[in-house]
């Protein structure tokens, strides 16, 4: 079990709390600025066709990126609960996919 360090007031807790909190919003700054880096790195193509071993067998990065494509435009569209037509939808692109 961890021991804690008891304030003797609550003023004690305060000033504590104010210097974390101000470490804090440092550290959510730099995250932050690191992100945005890491976002303007230049993109390069994606040559190969990674594969990725799913609890459903072998799965291609190309096709979990059209897939994700499709959903996240039904997504945008509004899917509501019973489109199923729209995991039809999916399906057929799959098998399209598949068939190259």
């Amino acid at each position: 079990m961890t021991s804690h360090a008891v304030a003797t007031d609550r003023r004690e807790w305060l000033d504590a709390r104010i210097r974390l909190l101000a470490r804090e919003k440092q550290m959510t700054r730099l995250h932050d600025e690191i992100s945005t880096e890491r976002r303007a790195l230049p993109w390069v193509p994606v040559t190969q066709d990674y594969r990725f071993a799913g609890s459903s067998g072998e799965v291609w990065l190309s096709l979990m990126l059209l897939v994700e494509d499709h959903v996240r435009g039904y997504i945008a569209d509004g899917l509501k609960k019973g489109d199923t037509w729209r995991v039809d939808e999916v399906t057929g692109v799959i098998r399209n996919y598949l068939k190259r």
